[in-house]
């Protein structure tokens, strides 16, 4: 990630006016190569909205170039570096500020500022790069507090399924210690429980970040020129969610979490209650919810001072070298029409990113109830993606070369092995702090 992406020659394009059907003139057939990630499930979605445009749009075909999303950033430099870019393609979150500024996108902005593409969501909208480079997430995601209905009504616990309900840390706590036993059935802090045995955990996969800002702190400010990782509440924060696994133990640590394994939907292992997970989980359980395998709950996040999430999700783009820059922005804005994806977003994977999808009412009724999966439950999620914080990857371009820097550090907190307070002020802090500053001295 280090290495600065290929620059590749722009040709000055000019793009007329368009509209997601080209207009029906003679022209010589296109066809546009559009790259991705993903499983066998998510490629028939794109395959699919290919299907469509191509019927708007006779004369033009969209040829789907798979790359494992491991492979995806080397791929795309070994194409650049050989002029053999595709036309356009999603781009992985995290590396779209950084291909901006090496100039590898052609300029969409008209497209936002005609209004062509209608208003997202502020939280999905990216950081500006020298006024040539405006873009937003055409799919959303946020997370989510999954929990096993059944379970959880068995164990005499309700999960809060609206932000006004949403448990206190130590109300958080106290659920978690009635939703996890060990073998012998034995709950955390009874006679006789057995850490080193647990049959069923009443947590998975919380989020330190996320907690960090809703106890007024978080990894880095919300417009993210501030390292906030030593501020005392992010430290609390990051503690607190180490004492789920070491002091508490309703919570798997990294190893016995590896052990459980389960995927995105790790529910259906009966081993643990509750997991917070990224919405596009909902389509690994979809089959799962109408088969009637599992009755599957939706909450929100609990809070220390508010509750709040992260939004975050994916954009098009069209790469600079494109031979067929108009038919790839008819695409890209095709995209962008949340309607056009309604039926895939109602698979689980995808959220919309249209504002009218959240403040319109018969709109949102059109993924959330007439989805079959998601249940009147999901109005919560609504209101955590409504009001979340966006996801720093949207406001810097460096963002994968300093989580590098922190991310195995913080390992020894979630081990038990070291405080967080003494791996953040002591060890994290002294390589993030440089080259964070280095990155805004030189931006």
């Amino acid at each position: 990630m280090k290495k600065l992406v290929t620059s590749i020659l722009a040709a000055t394009m000019l793009f007329g006016s368009l509209t997601p059907a080209m207009a029906a003139e003679e022209k010589e057939p296109v066809e546009l190569v559009f790259c991705n990630w993903g499983d066998g499930t998510e490629q028939k979605m794109f395959e699919y909205v290919f299907d469509l445009f191509e019927k708007e749009n006779p004369g033009v075909t969209v040829k789907y170039l798979y790359i494992p999303y491991s492979e995806y950033l080397t791929k795309l430099n070994t194409m650049a570096a050989s002029d053999t870019m595709p036309d356009m393609g999603q781009m992985q979150t995290e590396n779209v500020l950084l291909w901006a500024e090496n100039g590898m996108y052609a300029d969409v902005s008209d497209l936002f500022e005609s209004g062509a593409i209608t208003p997202r969501l502020s939280s999905h909208y990216y950081a500006d790069v020298d006024g040539k480079f405006s873009v937003a997430n055409y799919i959303g995601e946020t997370d989510v507090l999954f929990y096993d209905k059944d379970y959880c009504e068995s164990c005499g616990v309700t999960v809060p399924t609206r932000i006004e309900d949403a448990w206190t840390w130590d109300e958080f706590l106290d659920a978690c210690v009635k939703l996890t036993k060990d073998v012998n059935g034995k709950h955390p802090g009874e006679d006789g429980f057995d850490p080193e045995n647990i049959d069923v955990y009443a947590i998975a996969d919380m989020d330190a970040d996320i907690m960090a800002h809703s106890n007024g702190g978080g990894f880095f400010s919300e417009d993210g020129k501030e390292i906030w990782m030593d501020k005392p509440e992010t430290i609390e924060a990051v503690q607190a969610v180490a004492d789920l696994m070491n002091v508490y133990h309703v919570a798997p640590t990294p190893t016995s979490r590896d052990a459980i394994g389960g995927g995105n939907y790790p529910l259906m292992t009966g081993k643990v209650a509750m997991h917070v997970g990224g919405q596009f989980c909902m389509l690994w359980y979809a089959d799962y919810i109408k088969s009637g395998e599992i009755n599957l709950g939706t909450g929100v996040l609990p809070k220390f001072k508010k509750v709040t999430n992260k939004v975050w999700g994916n954009p098009v783009v069209v790469f600079a070298n494109s031979k067929h820059p108009e038919e790839a922005k008819a695409l890209m804005q095709f995209f962008y029409d949340n309607k056009n994806l309604i039926d895939c977003i109602n698979m689980g994977l995808w959220m919309p990113t249209e504002e009218s999808y959240y403040s319109d009412e018969a709109a949102l009724k059109t993924w959330i109830e007439d989805s079959g999966i998601r249940s009147e439950e999901f109005y919560g999620v609504v209101e955590m993606a409504q009001t979340g914080y966006i996801a720093v990857e949207n406001l810097i371009s460096n963002s994968v070369e300093l989580s590098s820097l922190y991310n195995g550090l913080l390992d020894q907190v979630w081990l038990g092995e070291k405080s967080a307070e003494d791996v953040i002020k002591n060890e994290i802090m002294p390589v993030l702090q440089p080259v964070f500053d280095e990155y805004w001295a030189a931006h």
